[in-house]
């Protein structure tokens, strides 16, 4: 079994604000990334002790995520634009996705450092259906486990903090809303690697029981596709709609930074 786990750092176990602790420069960014690195070096062995052969980490943090010296040395790291990793992972049989330390799309109640993609988006959707997160296994912020939960019913989660903050943030610009949602309350990143390791050491042995049991979220749908992106009411741009067969094309011109 290969398997990609893609990274984000906003719902990682102990990170608290987007300037401090998840941007280059901040006081905290440095031990942010180990704190991130920690936990998807957790995932890895719970996946690697449930019997995967490869793992693929695609590092999805804007700015970057992991410190590449403390990331466990069994796992190959990748760095660089959506397109060029969506064909690797056809070339290179990645069977199942997994995700460490997502947060929860915008304008989602009680999560923590919520956004998507940025928080000048204010939503995000392919034909119709707003856009959350695939796969086997995902770890983060509880709201995120919920709404991955929706997307894909079967895959396991683990939640390491819970936001606290009420309210969609709707009426926000976009740098209102970046401070909006920081209150939560944290698994200690000791307990929280115990937790994800043993998450996903339980979802590669689901998997590898029986694969049918998961399904994907964008499985049934079918071409054309439509994206659409609404921006916050302070950003200067229209609405940006792009029309594709496949959802690779989708994510062609897209890159992680």
């Amino acid at each position: 079994m290969n398997i990609m786990i893609v990274t984000d750092m906003e719902g990682v176990a102990g990170i608290v604000d987007f300037p401090n602790w998840c941007t280059p420069g901040g006081v905290y960014y440095d031990k942010g990334k180990r704190l991130s690195t920690e936990e998807v070096n957790a995932a890895i062995r719970g996946f690697m002790d449930a019997g995967a052969e490869n793992i693929y980490i695609l590092d999805g943090h804007g700015p970057s995520s992991l410190d590449i010296e403390l990331l466990d040395p069994r796992a190959y790291y990748i760095r660089g634009s959506i397109a060029a990793s969506v064909k690797f992972m056809t070339d290179w049989k990645i069977d199942v996705f997994a995700h460490v330390g997502q947060h929860a799309k915008s304008r989602t109640e009680y999560s923590q450092l919520t956004h998507t993609q940025g928080t000048s988006y204010f939503d995000e959707t392919i034909n119709g259906i707003s856009i959350g997160i695939p796969p086997i296994f995902g770890s983060g912020e509880e709201a995120f486990c919920k709404e991955a939960l929706e997307l894909a019913p079967n895959m396991e989660t683990v939640s390491v903090k819970k936001g606290l903050t009420p309210g969609t943030g709707d009426e926000c610009t976009a740098s209102e809303y970046a401070a909006r949602n920081t209150t939560a309350i944290h698994v200690n990143p000791i307990k929280a690697r115990e937790m994800i390791y043993a998450g996903a050491k339980k979802a590669a042995t689901r998997y590898l029981d029986d694969p049918s049991q998961f399904t994907l979220p964008f499985s049934e749908l079918e071409p054309p596709f439509v994206k659409v992106v609404k921006f916050r009411k302070d950003q200067q741009r229209e609405d940006w709609v792009k029309t594709a067969n496949t959802i690779e094309e989708i994510y062609s011109k897209r890159l992680i930074y």
